[in-house]
């Protein structure tokens, strides 16, 4: 197969006797992580399990769905029909599995279990940062810290080489797994899965300053394990289970590989006392604390020449608009939290959504963000990307907490809100919907130990949402995610204040340990 080749989609859909088809050309192979050849041949539910042939009769592949995303159903890749970009499994990759597929078994992607330090994939070396627990790498003993450098003999520099090199792998199959541990270089064979158990975060009890270098405790949760080993704010956390704390960040890495009800042995300074406690994790927290300590020692102060007020964003290649409010006490030596409102279908009155938020952010070390839909009537799926940008633009301007970047939206923004966090799990810690039902298309990933999310749902009690609002959470729940599910008594959606500060405190502790 060359790129540029005339391909034909085929398929029998609509009709037994008639075959529907389109015409186009091989525009890409290696597509989808390794797995897929690209064609900009009509290629949709019209023709998916029917083949891609070449003008000579050959067979080349069979049409499927399927995203970048990652979303294994019968809408992956739906927002491209009309782009001219649509995918097939090469005929060579299905050969081998035949006899497997037609004694009943599907294909399912293979996993192994990681979670990868990174934050460009396109440079940045496979650095494994967390193990998930009873996954077929931890039953092969890879470790946090280990580096991947091969898989079946084939060299791993980058993360989206070890995309490519898995993507192609179903479950099942056993892949030969060359790490590097120290000054060595072990091969392993790892067995990959379908499916790995549901990851649930291990909850510590504490959240840590955040101008401190070392593992200071700010708050400590009362009934959580560090209060019943009467840890207490001021207390610095050393080690966890023989291995050196240095930082907040470490120790939070550290328990991500870790599961509730696991034990841990830790030691902390009091003044100029060193005390080792045993600690039984436990799960994360469903109730808000009520009142916070202050995150820093200091409080900002406003110095900087940074913009400050409010600003126009302006994407090149988008013709939405966009506003962010930075408030007048922004102090890019202390870290702001990021809040990305997405707005209800109708016009928005601007100025007045400022001015509700404006004391907000200041009281809470907020900028926030406003992005609008380019038909102010409806956000499409599309419009998800350029919502990224946005908060891409305020991250290269402004110091950004990293644990606290949210999405929050009303209705049809809050729908918005989940398609924008579960697309971009990289970046976005927390989704905040009102009266918003999760889409069916949204693809929810497993739970990650690395790019951790919480959703902190709230919702009028005469809704009538409620039921599939209610039935999204529980989807959520069941995959282990942490979701705070709320209910108010007003049934326009709006929230008291005495709710949005709460709300507000949720926020304020996304970097709970």
């Amino acid at each position: 197969m060359e790129v540029g080749q005339w391909t034909i989609a085929a398929g029998r859909t609509l009709s037994r006797e008639n075959l529907n088809w389109s015409i186009g050309i091989l525009s890409a192979k290696n597509r989808i992580w390794g797995k897929a050849i690209q064609s900009d041949a009509n290629i949709s539910p019209d023709n998916y399990g029917g083949p891609l042939i070449d003008i000579h009769g050959n067979i080349m592949g069979i049409l499927v769905p399927l995203s970048p995303q990652g979303q294994g159903n019968e809408i992956a890749g739906a927002e491209w029909y009309d782009s001219g970009i649509g995918f097939a499994i090469p005929l060579a990759d299905i050969m081998p599995r035949v006899k497997h597929m037609a004694e009943g078994n599907d294909l399912y992607p293979g996993l192994l279990g990681v979670s990868i330090n990174v934050k460009d994939m396109y440079a940045d070396p496979v650095e494994i940062g967390a193990v998930q627990p009873k996954s077929p790498a931890y039953k092969a003993g890879i470790k946090t810290g280990d580096r991947i450098t091969a898989i079946n003999g084939k060299p791993v520099v980058r993360h989206v080489q070890l995309r490519h090199l898995l993507g192609a792998q179903y479950a099942g199959d056993t892949v030969e797994v060359t790490i590097a541990r120290d000054e060595q270089s072990i091969p392993v064979n790892v067995t990959l899965v379908e499916k790995l158990l549901p990851f649930e975060h291990a909850f510590l009890g504490i959240l840590p300053m955040r101008d401190k270098s070392d593992a200071t405790i700010r708050f400590v949760y009362p009934d959580s394990p560090a209060a019943t080993a009467s840890l207490k704010a001021g207390y610095v956390i050393t080690s966890l289970n023989e291995t050196l704390v240095e930082s907040s960040d470490q120790l939070r890495s550290i328990i991500s590989n870790l599961e509730p009800g696991g034990q841990v042995s830790l030691t902390f300074k009091r003044e100029q006392a060193t005390q080792t406690v045993n600690i039984t994790l436990a799960s994360l927290p469903s109730e808000t604390p009520e009142s916070l300590p202050a995150p820093r020692s200091e409080v900002a102060n406003g110095n900087g020449d940074a913009t400050r007020g409010r600003i126009e964003i302006k994407i090149p290649e988008e013709q939405n608009d966009c506003i962010c409010y930075v408030p007048t006490t922004y102090d890019p030596t202390k870290a702001a939290g990021l809040l990305v409102w997405l707005h209800a279908p109708g016009e928005q009155d601007l100025d007045a959504l400022l001015d509700t938020w404006k004391s907000r952010c200041s009281q809470n070390n907020l900028v926030f963000l406003a992005p609008q839909a380019a038909n102010e009537g409806r956000w499409t799926p599309g419009e998800s990307d350029f919502i990224r940008k946005t908060i891409d633009e305020v991250i290269k301007t402004y110091s950004i907490d990293q644990s606290r970047i949210v999405v929050h939206g009303h209705q049809g923004g809050g729908s918005m809100s989940y398609l924008v966090g579960f697309a971009h799990r990289d970046i976005v810690r927390a989704i905040i919907p009102i009266d918003a039902v999760m889409p069916a298309r949204t693809p929810v990933r497993a739970n990650d130990p690395l790019e951790r999310l919480a959703v902190y749902s709230i919702t009028p009690a005469t809704s009538r949402l409620k039921a599939p609002i209610s039935a999204g959470l529980k989807r959520l729940s069941d995959a282990k995610y942490p979701v705070h599910d709320r209910s108010i008594a007003n049934p326009n959606g709006m929230i008291e204040e005495d709710q949005i500060q709460e709300m507000l405190r949720w926020l304020d502790t996304l970097d709970r340990i």
